[in-house]
């Protein structure tokens, strides 16, 4: 059962049950307190657990566990030299969506008896989290030339991963690619983008998420993209779309897409081709969704 939080706190406390084997003697019972920040946490949302292990002098460490299984590896108490009481933190991205039972597990020393925490319980659910056009940073704000794009990767034509450059101007073609905008820019798997090696075709890829509990028939996601050379495909979590066409490099061509989505994380590619010379890619992605 959850302790009530101060007024302001971003932490849920569970209790400990000390436990101790029999004939231990003079072994102090401590008591393990574990706070979680923040409460309910969403999935990929950095979470911290805290272990407060209160006794003689406790040393040692603790095993941070999701049900049955350990969150990591046992982390060593930190504390100051003949004190009563000691700290253990870890932190994970790591939670999947759905339901955990948070405890965690003093081992014990000399002078102290072994203690676990009462549980703390939750679901974690999926947060909707927009998708990035090409070219921007984590921010959101246009990245200069030959910058790597954080939010796509791309393959070439044999799968073999790249680098997602970002670009103004094709090499030799100054001024042919549709002007960078605020908003977007063409990235390349090339720094001076030149397919010398005739490698593609190239794929685009990006991913983002639709919370636990949307719409998904009410979803949609309206794709603007340029590409050099021609647009062959876009494929939407495993499906290849229907209605794609060509496009071009000077000029956005729009299409709406009304699914297959799916709660959580949601994988959109884009196939260009090209067969040397330069190559590039450009996308603005805006989803709506409740």
């Amino acid at each position: 059962m959850r302790r009530s939080k101060p007024r302001g706190s971003a932490t849920a406390r569970a209790e400990s049950e000390a436990n101790s084997a029999p004939g231990e003697g003079p072994k102090r019972h401590p008591t393990t307190l574990l706070d979680l920040t923040p409460l309910s946490p969403k999935v990929g949302e950095e979470v911290t657990l805290t272990a407060t292990v209160a006794g003689r002098t406790p040393t040692g460490s603790v095993q941070f566990k999701d049900g049955a299984t350990n969150l990591g590896a046992p982390v060593a108490l930190t504390a100051g030299a003949g004190a009563t009481s000691a700290t253990a933190s870890f932190k994970t991205t790591a939670l999947a969506a759905g339901a955990h039972v948070l405890s965690a597990v003093y081992a014990g020393d000399a002078d102290d008896a072994t203690s676990t925490s009462k549980t703390i319980s939750f679901t974690s659910t999926f947060v909707t989290t927009l998708p990035f056009n090409t070219g921007l940073d984590s921010a959101r704000v246009m990245l200069v030339d030959r910058a790597v794009d954080p939010h796509w990767t791309v393959k070439n034509g044999a799968g073999k991963a790249l680098t997602a450059y970002v670009q103004t101007d094709a090499k030799g073609y100054i001024g042919y690619w549709l002007a960078p905008s605020a908003t977007s820019k063409f990235i390349s798997p090339f720094m001076d983008t030149d397919d010398t090696a005739a490698e593609g075709p190239f794929t685009y890829t990006t991913k983002f998420t639709v919370r636990t509990g949307a719409d998904l028939a009410a979803t949609t996601l309206s794709v603007s993209y340029a590409s050099d050379n021609a647009l062959d495909s876009i494929n939407l979590n495993g499906t290849t779309l229907l209605g794609v066409s060509a496009g071009s490099y000077g000029s956005f061509t729009t299409l709406p897409i009304t699914g297959p989505f799916v709660e959580g994380t949601n994988t959109i590619s884009f196939v260009s081709s090209n067969s040397g010379g330069p190559t590039g890619f450009r996308a603005e992605l805006t989803l709506t969704t409740n």
